[in-house]
């Protein structure tokens, strides 16, 4: 989780540390569906608080004030929950989110989510995606069992 989050740059993602957890999965897939919902969650962030404020050094503060963005992970006996959250606009039409080749974005290609829910129905999981019921923005669930293809083991 750290490392996604130090991928992106355009934003300091807030990474809240959860339990330590070992889990099987194809970890490359994984880090491809991560890195895909932080960079729309950002995306979201910043496209919401450019169209709001219209200076970057605005966006910069309102960054340092919020989290912006924040990843998190959680676990119970049998399923691992990772969390992307976003204090951006929200989704405009959640009906579409999985729907190929639809996109809110001027440079999308609407493919991004659709292969973060097939990456995590591969794992024998599910993705979720829905508005914050508090605060604006978006939060996306995957839920994915401990037990499928191949050992990740997250940690701080």
């Amino acid at each position: 989780m750290a490392r996604v989050a130090g991928l992106e740059t355009r934003l300091d993602v807030c990474v809240q540390p959860g339990p330590e957890i070992t889990f099987k999965a194809d970890v490359d897939q994984l880090e491809q569906l991560l890195i895909n919902l932080v960079r729309n969650a950002v995306d979201a962030f910043l496209a919401s608080h450019l169209a709001a404020t219209d200076k970057l050094s605005s966006v910069e503060q309102s960054a340092a004030s919020s989290n912006g963005v924040v990843i998190r992970w959680d676990a119970d006996a049998e399923h691992v929950a990772l969390e992307v959250e976003d204090e951006g606009t929200g989704l405009l039409n959640p009906a579409n989110v999985f729907t190929p080749f639809y996109t809110t974005k001027t440079n999308g290609s609407g493919v991004g989510l659709v292969l973060c829910r097939r990456i995590a129905e591969a794992h024998g999981g599910t993705i979720e995606i829905a508005n914050r019921t508090t605060g604006s923005g978006c939060l996306v669930k995957v839920i994915l069992p401990k037990c499928t293809h191949h050992l990740l083991q997250v940690h701080q």
